[in-house]
């Protein structure tokens, strides 16, 4: 066990996976959730989780691509 077991649910954890793997690319929901392998539901509530714990940011996207999307502090980037 690693200490991300104590600190994050297994949902957070495949989140944080592919979005640190990509740390560039842009994601939908429904993208997100094939890659974690989560229902889009669940991809819903974890997102919410996620930006409610400052761990992912909403922003605003580019008038252009329709869609409103998530940034990590890192620098990650969700179509949302």
């Amino acid at each position: 066990m690693s200490a991300a077991d104590f600190l994050f649910s297994p949902e957070v954890q495949k989140f944080l996976t592919v979005l640190y793997a990509a740390p560039d690319q842009q994601f939908s929901t429904s993208e997100l959730a094939g890659r974690a392998k989560l229902g889009e539901g669940e991809t819903a509530l974890t997102v919410e989780h996620l930006v409610r714990s400052g761990i992912v940011k909403r922003q605003a996207a580019k008038a252009r691509e329709g869609r409103s999307s998530l940034v990590s502090s890192g620098g990650v980037r969700l179509a949302y």
